[in-house]
């Protein structure tokens, strides 16, 4: 989301845990609440009709080569540290 100037009132959203503009909020509020859901295992906002899909690319079980169960989205960053050593 854009940078806000340090004199515009922001409100956080509970849902999306975004800071909006205190002006848009009620409108931001109604839609976010509406359509956007948090992930309940990586806590971070998505589109709710991106959810199924979002956790069956994400957080799908995969075997890395070391033979070591771990979340599809963490294979890279493991490759790379724990791999690579």
């Amino acid at each position: 989301m854009a940078e806000f100037l340090d004199d515009q009132d922001t409100q956080l959203c509970d849902n999306c845990k975004k800071e909006i503009p205190v002006f848009n909020f009620t409108i931001h509020e109604i839609h976010c609440q509406r359509n956007i859901g948090m992930c309940p295992i990586c806590k971070e906002p998505f589109p709710k009709s991106d959810m199924e899909s979002h956790m069956a690319t994400e957080h799908c079980q995969v075997t890395c080569k070391c033979s070591k169960k771990l979340e599809k989205r963490q294979l890279k960053k493991h490759e790379e540290t724990e791999l690579n050593r």
